[in-house]
């Protein structure tokens, strides 16, 4: 079992996507996907304000 499943019950579905998760996952590495991910299941920041924030930080590294 996982750590998700371990914290939150197998039963628990993760409110953040998989492609968000990946998205983290890529660029930042497993640990940040996941404190992320956790963060989103504690209600700390919401899914769609950290897209926001991804995809503001995206179009920086397009204008290098």
């Amino acid at each position: 079992m996982g750590w998700f499943a371990d914290k939150y019950g197998e039963n628990t579905r993760p409110k953040m996507s998989i492609d968000t998760y990946d998205k983290l996952y890529t660029k930042f590495g497993e640990q940040a996907a996941n404190d992320t991910l956790a963060d989103v299941q504690d209600g700390k920041i919401s899914e769609e304000t950290l897209l926001k924030y991804l995809d503001d930080n995206d179009d920086e590294e397009n204008d290098d």
